[in-house]
């Protein structure tokens, strides 16, 4: 699931041109992308709850945050100031707006590399991890499913039909303990922990509904106004919630039928780089987009062989510089 996650974040990625409402017909198709792939960061967060919220039979909270600052608090801070750098060097900013201000302000808020927005939300999300942790595993399932419940129905599904019908109300309920993406947190472990069954096919249902509804309302209300509206749109929207939390439950009945297949060797490698994906792409793009794309090709970023193709080229170099990299022991810790 982390491979496929990582490569939707690289179509998102490449698929930019969605950011640039446009009557023309690449539009339609960068709407269509961007809300195949709209699942990406929403089933990263479902892993780490998947994968977390049951560390206490593995090692200790100390143990826990350890690994934590090892293997992203770190490497974020260093690619963040790299990052500083590679825009010094290509004049993105200047000298005279780099200060101690700047640098602490855009560590806080993910901003020193703009992909790294979501840095800050997964260590408020690991901060928030151990409370639900201690929760004895019996208890679990029926805690979580009511805060996924409640939060849901509080966070979501009222705040979502107020908008879209555009009702008078002040809305100020919501369930902090399910908000924003502990949502996802909370659903990734329910929906790895538990064989729904039969009841997974009404969720597959639901997941098809909330894909329609973000594409299709993201659409038809930004040709209506002529510019994107985010109506339909926001990894913390109802639509989203649905398809991400369907393609999760599919993600992990596939990648049990995939993992006990004869490709399970090359999967298990190609994992070991998703994280670093992370941290690199920015970069490959950027090169890529002026150099390759621009350069050699001479085709923009509406070009379906730019949007379609660079995830893969994108995913190739950073795993090759990952390899690279990890070969020089003071460098390993950068890209765990």
């Amino acid at each position: 699931m982390s491979l496929f996650a990582a490569l939707g974040v690289l179509f998102l990625h490449a698929n930019e041109c969605f950011w640039i409402y446009s009557e023309d017909h690449y539009w339609f198709t960068a709407n269509l992308i961007e809300s195949v792939f709209y699942y990406a960061v929403p089933v990263f967060f479902m892993i780490t709850g998947a994968t977390l919220l049951d560390y206490p039979e593995r090692y200790s909270t100390k143990e826990y945050f350890l690994k934590r600052i090892r293997k992203t608090v770190i490497p974020y801070i260093v690619w963040s100031l790299i990052g500083v750098g590679y825009m010094l060097m290509r004049g993105r900013i200047s000298l005279q707006e780099l200060s101690f201000r700047y640098i602490v302000n855009g560590l806080l808020n993910g901003s020193l590399v703009g992909i790294y927005w979501f840095f800050p939300v997964l260590f408020t999300v690991y901060a928030c991890i151990p409370l639900f942790a201690y929760i004895p595993k019996e208890k679990k399932k029926n805690l979580f499913t009511y805060l996924v419940i409640a939060g849901f129905v509080l966070n979501c599904l009222i705040p979502f039909v107020i908008r879209v019908l555009h009702l008078p109300v002040t809305y100020g309920l919501s369930l902090p303990a399910a908000g924003r993406y502990l949502l996802y947190v909370l659903t990734g472990y329910l929906l790895s922990h538990n064989d729904f069954g039969k009841g997974r096919f009404v969720l597959y249902g639901l997941g098809i509904a909330g894909f329609i509804l973000h594409c299709a309302g993201t659409y038809d209300a930004s040709r209506e106004a002529g510019m994107i509206m985010d109506t339909f749109k926001g990894y913390t929207n109802l639509p989203a919630v649905l398809y991400s939390a369907a393609v999760f439950a599919a993600g992990m009945r596939v990648s049990g039928w995939i993992m006990r297949g004869k490709i399970k060797g090359i999967i298990d490698c190609l994992v070991k780089y998703t994280f670093p994906v992370y941290l690199l792409q920015y970069f490959i793009f950027d090169l890529l987009k002026e150099y390759v794309y621009g350069g050699l090709l001479h085709t923009g970023i509406t070009s379906m062989v730019y949007r379609l193709g660079a995830p893969f080229i994108v995913f190739g170099v950073c795993a090759a510089l990952t390899f690279l990299i990890r070969k020089v022991r003071f460098l390993k810790q950068i890209l765990p």
